[in-house]
């Protein structure tokens, strides 16, 4: 699936400029063309902006990648060399009839839709990394904010975790925060449950995906919720005006200069407006389904939250924040296994095929067939109690020291040997001592379980 998605990401970049460098060839009143086949390239015209209307994205995905984000900036010359073709298409089979005045708002729509994509691409990586003054001053609001939220089941965690995100902005490097909005008691995670820990961390994991790979942190907006319904406003003119043309205006230029119809050109033309009105209305299905979408998701309950007092918006609050916080999950509660021994010693026939080793394909299969060997494995509730009771451990005994420890206080406490062998392991470098410890608790592992089993037969043995 990963691979299919990422394929299909490519290739869209690819199709769309390859489909306009074909459409550039239609013109109105071609000398080499029959007047008999004119309808149908006022029809393929409307195509150039739905086409301009795809590269924007859907709502779920701008971004594959950490890269994509980056090139942000450089998407701004692609909208504007794409826009001017498109536009030059549309003036090349514009000729003053009812049916070229649909080019306009589907023209708009896909420029908003564009615009809209490349905005999201730009906003996830370019905000600033500092932290200004209008921004402190609106992070200490935040825990009269939390104080003030309705009594509503799951609402607080959603808009905490909203909150912790909005502070810490992990997804951004170097970025400078206040620790003491965090350490806050509205804010603060310390007296939380391990289940409400994890489903905070949870929702705080979903917002960064969010910024990073999706049109969340624009839509949302006021100016991306105008902008949205905007561009479904125009899709709907369109659909509605090209609905309601006569078929006689949609096939008039089918009449040849003898006066005589061409019923092929005709059967041509009629083909074409069917094929034409399924796109459109295709395109403003997925629009309206993304519409729908917009109230099912962790931002609209922030910003709902946040006109709390308006009508109506409690009811709302009462219907989806519960949802959110205990149905909607971003997590399957299972994580994948790999076992890096049975990586490194694992043997197989296909390490004879040379072809493989190319690209480094080899490697490749290897690593996943090892992956997914023991396929994923599920957390259950004691595991997440006793990381988080250990977190609260470890946090207690840093307090303000920066996180420079790594391992020493697990041997101090589990009173662990101090041989040089073991100073060795978690004083050589990060990624040496990571390989390290992944074999020793394998093995140790493995060990435990053997003895566990030994000492259970014992008494039976005897």
């Amino acid at each position: 699936m990963r691979s299919f998605l990422w394929g299909t990401y490519l290739v869209a970049t690819i199709v769309v400029p390859y489909s306009l460098g074909k459409l550039t060839g239609l013109r109105i009143d071609d000398p080499k063309k029959p007047d008999a086949l004119y309808p149908a390239v006022k029809l393929k015209a409307i195509l150039a902006p739905l086409l301009l209307l795809r590269l924007g994205y859907p709502d779920t995905i701008t971004a594959y990648s950490m890269e994509d984000n980056q090139l942000g900036l450089r998407q701004v010359l692609n909208m504007s060399i794409t826009v001017t073709v498109v536009a030059g298409i549309l003036i090349r089979c514009w000729n003053y009839t009812s049916f070229t005045i649909l080019y306009f708002p589907m023209f708009l729509a896909g420029i908003i839709k564009y615009v809209e994509g490349v905005w999201a691409l730009k906003f996830s990586l370019g905000l600033n990394t500092g932290i200004t003054a209008k921004e402190i001053a609106g992070e200490g609001m935040v825990p009269r904010f939390l104080d003030a939220l309705p009594k509503i089941d799951g609402l607080e965690l959603v808009v905490k975790a909203y909150y912790r995100f909005h502070c810490l902005k992990p997804h951004l490097e170097d970025w400078i925060y206040h620790p003491r909005f965090i350490s806050h008691r509205q804010l603060s995670i310390d007296h939380c449950s391990h289940q409400e820990a994890f489903r905070i961390t949870e929702i705080e994991l979903g917002f960064m995906y969010d910024v990073l790979y999706t049109k969340a942190p624009v839509i949302y907006m006021k100016l991306g919720l105008f902008i949205w319904f905007v561009s479904f406003f125009w899709l709907v003119v369109t659909l509605c005006r090209f609905n309601a043309l006569p078929k006689s205006i949609l096939h008039l230029d089918v009449i040849m200069r003898n006066g005589k119809m061409g019923f092929g050109a005709f059967v041509y033309s009629y083909q074409y407006t069917k094929f034409t009105f399924c796109v459109l209305m295709l395109a403003l299905l997925l629009v309206a389904y993304q519409i729908l979408l917009l109230p099912y998701s962790e931002w609209a309950i922030v910003k709902m939250s946040k006109r709390s007092n308006w009508p109506l918006v409690p009811m709302f609050l009462q219907f989806f924040a519960p949802r959110s916080a205990h149905k909607w999950r971003q997590w399957s509660d299972s994580m994948y296994q790999f076992n890096l021994l049975h990586y490194c010693l694992r043997r197989d026939w296909t390490r004879h095929i040379k072809f493989l080793n190319f690209w480094g394909i080899y490697d490749y299969i290897n690593w996943n067939w090892s992956l997914n060997r023991m396929g994923p494995a599920s957390l259950p509730e004691n595991l997440k109690e006793r990381v988080w009771e250990e977190l609260k451990v470890f946090e207690k005994a840093r307090r303000t020291h920066p996180f420079s420890k790594r391992g020493e206080w697990s041997f101090e406490r589990y009173s662990v040997g101090t041989g040089e062998e073991i100073r060795r392991s978690i004083e050589t470098a990060f990624d040496k001592s990571i390989l390290a410890w992944h074999i020793v608790t394998d093995i140790c592992y493995h060990h435990h379980s053997e003895e566990q089993i030994f000492r259970e037969t014992i008494p039976f043995k005897r």
